[in-house]
């Protein structure tokens, strides 16, 4: 989400909630005029394309949880050892901080919405 733009709807941690949440997101007013980094990672998930699926969305801090465990930590999915994946799962009662979480080491963390992170676009199937 955008960095001060209040957001309802996205604050689910759940596994399955993320595609919710990304919705919400894009359909709250987040313009990319209001990111410092100029992209926004739920915008990014949502319009990646691969092999001809264009139904990806940014992943809830659970879906997250489990890409760490279930591939992460068996090697599976190059992904980055070093900073923090974006989820789409923003802070309750904050429009400043979104979940994120650090794939060195599985932690949990809250973020500010203006600071770079990796993006994992995933899909449901």
């Amino acid at each position: 989400g955008c960095y001060t733009v209040e957001v309802a709807g996205a604050e689910s941690q759940e596994v399955g909630s993320g595609k919710t949440n990304t919705n919400a997101i894009l359909d709250g007013g987040c313009v990319q005029d209001y990111v410092y980094s100029g992209d926004i990672a739920a915008r990014i998930a949502y319009d990646y394309t691969l092999n001809g699926f264009e139904d990806w969305y940014l992943p809830s801090l659970g879906e997250l949880g489990l890409m760490y465990s279930e591939l992460r930590e068996k090697k599976i999915g190059d992904f980055a050892g070093y900073g923090r994946y974006i989820s789409s799962s923003q802070q309750e009662e904050s429009n400043i901080r979104s979940w994120a979480m650090r794939f060195s080491n599985g932690l949990e963390v809250l973020i500010y919405r203006n600071l770079h992170g990796h993006v994992r676009p995933v899909r449901s199937f």
